[in-house]
């Protein structure tokens, strides 16, 4: 069975902003920046919020589809936070049915024209097409609201026609309007029940030397070649033979496979914080893999400890906690970390 990425409530992280799970607190924010405002939630499905007490009970069941208990939510939603100042500024909600996810949004007023929710809504997108059963992204908007059009074509969805009262604005009107429906496509039509995307190969070679074989006592040196051209000296390592049948500055498959593990998560990191705006200068890791007894009390890699060491280059440096973030997604994206059942930490 292969492991894909699920598209799930998860935090996401842009240029300039965080997409975070709603927080109770959220509610004052919400009501003062966008929900109580006419002008704003005009084109919404929603009327405005009277009391702050009504946006903090809207957070309240928001919250409900991050639960760990939520094992297939059809919807949920991001709250959008400018990174700098940690403010508010909107939210951003999907919903999923089967392969078609749509997109819903809202942005306060005081950050309209800045190019925040066209952003917001590329990264989620993308996010949702590493999805491969996902294959269409889709949203909807009045006839006459053109900002909102912007958006979808900014991210590079297109109209696809015009559907007649069909969309609910009671802030606009008690019947039906018009609207217009956009969206992207996966190009892509394989599907996981139709087998790998992709393949990945190395050849292994191994040849006796005139020794003898069936005591046991042959050499374990040997060759990995791979596609791009490259061949590396292998052996067993001397920790699981005799010094003298192996050689000890070959790399070993144990050595391999925490190297493999490191470089995995230190690419989906470089990727994850050059999307954030942040500049990488150097970046290096001291893994090390633990062999002990697994649950059938076979020997196995147990434990990979990565110690990756990032040096920024200059503002804007992600905090601690952002950073913690980073490095828990880029493991969360990891192929070869979701390929393994040994522990993999992150110091």
């Amino acid at each position: 069975m292969i492991d894909f990425q699920p598209f799930k409530p998860e935090p996401l992280v842009t240029d300039r902003l965080l997409l975070r799970p709603p927080k109770p607190e959220d509610g004052a924010a919400i009501f003062d920046g966008y929900a109580s405002d006419l002008e704003v939630v005009r084109y919404m499905t929603w009327r405005p919020h009277q009391s702050v007490a009504e946006s903090e009970q809207f957070v309240l069941r928001l919250m409900d589809a991050w639960l760990p208990e939520a094992l297939d939510p059809k919807g949920w939603a991001w709250i959008l936070e400018r990174k700098e100042s940690r403010a508010l500024v909107g939210m951003l909600g999907v919903r999923r049915d089967r392969h078609d996810v749509t997109l819903g949004y809202v942005l306060s007023r005081a950050h309209w024209g800045q190019g925040l929710m066209p952003e917001a809504a590329r990264a989620v997108m993308a996010r949702a097409f590493q999805d491969p059963t996902v294959f269409r992204v889709s949203a909807r908007c009045d006839v006459d609201n053109l900002a909102s059009a912007r958006v979808m074509e900014k991210i590079g969805m297109r109209r696809e026609g015009l559907l007649r009262r069909t969309l609910l604005h009671p802030n606009m009107d008690t019947a039906p309007r018009d609207g217009y429906v956009y969206a992207a496509i996966r190009e892509s039509t394989r599907t996981p029940e139709q087998g790998s995307f992709s393949t990945h190969s190395a050849t292994v070679l191994w040849e006796r030397r005139d020794e003898r074989f069936t005591d046991n006592r042959y050499h374990r040196e040997h060759r990995w070649r791979f596609d791009g051209g490259a061949e590396v000296l292998a052996a067993a390592s001397p920790h699981a033979v005799p010094i003298a049948l192996t050689n000890p500055s070959a790399v070993d498959p144990e050595e391999a496979f925490v190297a493999a593990l490191s470089s995995c998560h230190m690419l989906w990191f470089l990727s994850l914080a050059a999307r954030a705006g942040f500049t990488i200068d150097r970046y290096s890791d001291s893994a090390e893999g633990e062999l002990g007894l697994d649950e059938n009390g076979k020997r196995a890699i147990t434990r990979v400890t990565l110690r990756p060491r990032v040096d920024f280059s200059a503002t804007p440096v992600p905090s601690d906690e952002l950073l913690r973030s980073l490095h828990r997604r880029a493991h969360e994206e990891c192929f070869l970390a979701r390929s393994i059942r040994a522990a993999v930490q992150v110091c």
